[in-house]
């Protein structure tokens, strides 16, 4: 098979010229399994090249080429790109800032496969919740939300929908209709329009099975009747059809300290349950769950670096140096960089922020540096959050692989536990209790303990003020008696007083707690 590569006239000094080549990787496919990484391969090529900044200038112009095979003498002309505009190069200026940036997939030779047959007419009527988009500080009401659709040739053209707020609620609906295809994929995507500004969500879809790499960032429905309604209303970190998340692209109004925590169990328990953690853009592979603490933990991309991260660089290069002692990017789990707890697998550190940065902040976690959060999910599946400026210190809490929860089966993200059960004593209590979560008031975090004198099938929640349920931290769950702890991570919730219950056999008792942010 043909290796492809990248050729151009970079500065010298850089690793693009026109006789060295710089080979591209062939994508993998994700999977929803642990199994091996013998995956079917895409059509798609990806990899990057360095240029130092101090041989460049903002706009400056760098032409490039790829090519078919490992040198010019290689084969005939066929073997390169043909039919491109102009000297016969392709080009890119280098971006305001020096930023750090990533090309748009194009086609080898311009050459685009035959676009796909639409031929149904269908109604769909998209109905989505912004509630999560409003806690966040993605969204705020008055605030224009938009549905893009038709992309990858799903349909017979791109458009743009503009949604309406319905009545005083959270919900936002639309309708059109679109020419597709009956049974097979319709692309869309929500936007949020401020200030003239369009911004689209924070989305990947851990169903996709294509091999198209950018679609996996894209919403998908398979209509099978020529009237559909979307509803992308659910409260979750997982399903497909969860609410959306959008980055704020405001600057922040005062100097901000914030805390970045991950909490690296679902990485031990899935390495555990056999899986490897798979680094995308390396060989910092995980497959033994010593590794994690003897190799450390690592935070790369803009969040740390570049024009919204206090760091010269956003983006760093995924190896070693990312976790040594010298690196700002390492995080700890040893009581310093504000790690809370040592030896606790919650890793921590810390960042000052100006009003130059921004409130929206994309970032990755990564063992011994490596890009290796997403298990085996591929590019553009990155961690974000909205930092809140109402006060000067703010604290990000993370779940390694939450990202990709649909590979690291092994933990769950909604209770925050291993999915095979809770912290447990051996002492057997006397009699069903519920005790107060500690520590009360809590951000976001809190842990609830509760004592079973026996075998019971055990149900906890938590509810709003409202009576609304936010949370199963126990459901329906069979456990043996004992004095049991459940840990409840708020992020996400608002600021207030909420009520969590338990019921244990023919037990029943609710408490109240405070969530202050």
């Amino acid at each position: 098979m043909d290796s492809v590569c990248i050729l151009g006239g970079g500065p010298t000094g850089s690793t693009l010229d026109w006789g060295t080549p710089n080979y591209l990787v062939q994508e993998q496919v994700p999977t929803n399994s642990g199994s091996a990484f013998g995956l079917p391969a895409t059509s798609f090529y990806s990899g990057a090249i360095r240029i130092p900044k101090s041989l460049v200038t903002a706009g400056m112009d760098i032409p490039y080429k790829f090519r078919l095979g490992s040198n010019w003498s290689y084969g005939s002309l066929q073997r390169s790109e043909q039919g491109l505009p102009g000297d016969g190069n392709r080009h890119f200026a280098i971006p305001q800032g020096l930023k750090d940036t990533t090309l748009q997939y194009v086609y080898f030779a311009d050459t685009k496969p035959g676009a796909r047959s639409n031929a149904d007419t269908v109604t769909v009527t998209f109905r989505v919740n912004m509630r999560n988009a409003i806690q966040t500080g993605g969204y705020a009401i008055g605030d224009t939300v938009e549905v893009q659709s038709g992309f990858f040739s799903t349909a017979d053209s791109t458009r743009t929908l503009l949604l309406n707020r319905l009545g005083l609620s959270t919900v936002y609906v639309g309708q059109e209709q679109v020419v597709t295809s009956l049974n097979r994929s319709f692309d869309y995507q929500y936007y949020v329009v401020k200030n003239g500004v369009s911004v689209r969500e924070n989305y990947y879809n851990f169903a996709y099975a294509g091999d198209v790499q950018s679609e996996r960032e894209r919403r998908q429905i398979f209509p099978a009747t020529t009237s559909v309604t979307v509803l992308d209303t659910v409260a979750s970190s997982v399903a497909d059809r969860r609410q959306p998340f959008f980055p704020n692209q405001r600057n922040l109004t005062r100097a901000v300290h914030v805390t970045w925590t991950v909490d690296m169990r679902p990485a031990y328990y899935q390495v555990l349950a056999g899986s490897t953690l798979h680094d995308i853009q390396g060989t910092a592979d995980v497959n033994y769950a010593d590794s994690i603490k003897v190799w450390g933990v690592g935070i790369n991309g803009p969040a740390t670096g570049g024009l919204n991260g206090p760091l010269p660089v956003d983006w760093a290069t995924w190896d070693r140096t990312m976790v040594a002692d010298s690196s700002a990017r390492k995080m700890w789990d040893d009581g310093t960089h504000g790690d809370k707890v040592a030896g606790d697998s919650i890793y921590s550190v810390q960042f000052q922020y100006t009003t130059s940065n921004i409130v929206g902040l994309v970032y990755k976690f990564g063992i011994r540096g490596g890009d290796n959060e997403a298990g085996q999910g591929g590019y553009g599946n990155n961690e974000l959050a909205n930092v809140s400026d109402a006060d000067s210190i703010f604290e990000v809490d993370s779940q390694f692989g939450e990202i990709n929860p649909t590979f690291y089966t092994a933990w769950n993200f909604t209770t925050h536990q291993h999915v095979t059960g809770v912290t447990t004593t051996s002492n057997k209590p006397l009699v069903y209790s519920l005790a107060q979560n500690y520590p009360n008031p809590f951000n976001p975090s809190t842990q609830i303990e509760f004592s079973l004198p026996k075998q019971s099938s055990v149900t906890l929640k938590v509810y709003n003020i409202l009576g609304q349920e936010v949370a199963t931290l126990l459901g329906n769950t069979t456990m043996t008696g004992g004095t049991h702890s459940v840990m409840f991570n708020a992020r996400g919730l608002a600021s207030g007083m909420y009520f969590y219950r338990l019921q244990a056999g023919s037990f029943t008792d609710v408490k109240k707690m405070l969530l202050l942010k």
